[in-house]
């Protein structure tokens, strides 16, 4: 009898002419993994990293992409007390809800009596597309077949005279406004304050915030 890896083989029952390999398996030799492997292995770690960073990029509220600029401090006038109406399409097309922008104005900026006690001014270090993406209306483009029939007459007609007379036509972008402000500011982050003391002065004006306190406002369904 043979001991082979803790496996006992009778030779009686195996043929003559069988071989037995009773050759002990090598150890101690460095297993190296292939280059290809590596190479995979990196790449998958780096799109993952990838993944991760435009992930929380997307849902956070860190600096939205809205190009290169110098940051510069503004004073925003910010809504506290949302406004309504009835008719709902109309309150979001055109009520002005807590923590929307009224309007961006430069530091230093002098506030009008009615201005300093009915809105919170908050000063921010801000890009001019930041400052102008927080009082910018949300839009949806329209799309022609969206238009009234009358409208679409009306072009067909502009790009039938621009053939005839061998001028290029460009079709006007159309866009309609969805919601007041696409863009607001997260005032439930700031400490409590009570609105009905903005008469007695602006509680936040010796801090200066940033895009961290801006959220984008949710998708309308």
């Amino acid at each position: 009898m043979i001991l082979i890896n803790r496996k006992i083989i009778n030779k009686k029952n195996m043929p003559e002419n069988a071989n037995v390999n009773t050759a002990q398996p090598e150890t101690g030799k460095k297993q190296f993994l292939s280059p290809k492997i590596w190479l995979g292995g990196g790449l998958g770690l780096l799109l993952i990293a990838l993944g991760a960073y435009l992930f929380f990029r997307a849902s956070g509220s860190g600096e939205e992409d809205f190009g290169a600029g110098e940051k510069r401090i503004y004073e925003i006038a910010i809504v506290v007390r949302g406004q309504q109406n009835p008719d709902p399409a109309e309150d979001r097309k055109n009520s002005l809800k807590a923590g929307d922008a009224l309007i961006a104005q430069g530091e230093g900026h002098q506030w009008s009596v009615t201005e300093k006690t009915s809105y919170l001014i908050l000063k921010m270090n801000l890009t001019d597309k930041q400052a102008e993406a927080l009082t910018r209306p949300e839009e949806v483009e329209i799309a022609f077949s969206d238009l009234s029939a009358e409208e679409q007459k009306r072009i067909e007609e502009e790009k039938a005279l621009a053939e005839k007379e061998g001028r290029d036509y460009t079709e006007e972008t159309r866009r309609e406004t969805v919601r007041a402000r696409a863009y607001r500011v997260k005032i439930e982050k700031l400490p409590p304050f009570n609105p009905d003391l903005l008469p007695a002065g602006q509680p936040f004006l010796d801090q200066v915030y940033d895009w961290a306190m801006v959220e984008k406002k949710p998708k309308i369904k």
